[in-house]
C-alpha cells in the first residue's frame, strides 16, 4: 500500500485542524448552547467532547454552569505560625497523582450538597493535618462557592463573588 502524497497530507492536517478550530470558536461564541439543550444531539456533542474537548462547558468563555467548590484551611501553631492550604491555590489534598486529583475534584463538588459530608471531610482533614504538624493546636477549615461573571460582565468590570457555605474549626487546646 502507498502512502499519500505530501500535498495530499498537508491537505488532511489543514482540513481536520480548520474544522478543531471551528468547533472551539463555536464554542466560545455560544453556538451549541441551543443545540446542547436538545436531546438528540447529547449523544454526538458528547462523542466529540471526549474526542478534542472542544464541547467543554466548564471553560472561562462558557455559559454559567454554577460555582465552583473550593476549600481552604489554615493551620495554626504554638509559636503563632500560620500556615494556608487552598484548592486555589493548587493545594490537591495530598493526592499524588491526576486520577486521585479528578477524585478530589468530584469530591469537592459532591460535599459542597451533603452536610454530613462536608463535616466528615473537615474532621479527616485537621485530623491529617494535627499528625503533620504537632505543634498545630487550630485548625480552620472552609468552603467557598465562587461564582464566575459572564464574559460581558467581566468586560464590564465584574470580579467573582465567594460565598462561604462551611466553615467549622479544630482545637487541641
Amino acid at each position: 500500500m502507498r502512502s499519500p502524497s505530501p500535498a495530499v497530507a498537508k491537505g488532511v492536517v489543514y482540513v481536520l485542524a480548520f474544522a478543531h478550530l471551528t468547533l472551539i470558536a463555536a464554542v466560545i461564541f455560544h453556538g451549541f448552547d441551543r443545540l446542547a439543550l436538545r436531546r438528540g444531539l447529547e449523544a454526538p456533542l458528547t462523542l466529540l467532547n471526549d474526542l478534542n474537548y472542544s464541547v467543554w462547558r466548564f471553560g472561562f468563555f462558557a455559559p454559567d454552569v454554577g460555582p465552583s467548590t473550593e476549600v481552604e484551611i489554615r493551620v495554626l501553631d504554638e509559636d503563632g505560625t500560620a500556615r494556608r492550604y487552598s484548592t486555589v491555590e493548587g493545594f490537591r489534598f495530598f493526592s499524588s497523582n491526576l486520577e486521585s486529583a479528578g477524585r478530589f475534584y468530584g469530591f469537592k463538588k459532591e460535599s459542597s450538597f451533603i452536610a454530613d459530608l462536608q463535616d466528615l471531610a473537615a474532621r479527616s482533614a485537621a485530623t491529617r493535618l494535627f499528625n503533620l504538624h504537632p505543634r498545630a493546636w487550630r485548625v480552620e477549615y472552609a468552603m467557598r462557592a465562587i461564582r464566575y461573571p459572564t464574559m460581558k460582565d467581566y468586560r464590564a468590570g465584574d470580579a467573582p463573588e465567594e460565598r462561604e457555605f462551611y466553615a467549622t474549626t479544630f482545637e487541641l487546646r
